[in-house]
């Protein structure tokens, strides 16, 4: 019986196509992959979860006139 799943499994393994077909193109690669851009972005988005988590705890600045 395991030998007739096995064998079973192997046709549909190799019925199957797993591999890239001949319409799928490589992605192109994003302008911002290519500058530090990504880099500043990701400083200011961790300086602002910090920002809002420290003043979650604390509470919000006071107003300055």
């Amino acid at each position: 019986m395991l030998k007739r799943k096995d064998k079973l499994l192997q046709k549909e393994l190799e019925s199957t196509d797993v591999g890239p077909s001949s319409t799928e193109t490589a992605p192109a690669k994003n302008w911002v992959q290519d500058t530090p851009l990504w880099m500043v972005g990701t400083a200011i988005a961790i300086a602002l979860g910090a920002y809002h988590f420290a003043t979650s705890f604390v509470g919000i600045p006071q107003a300055w006139l």
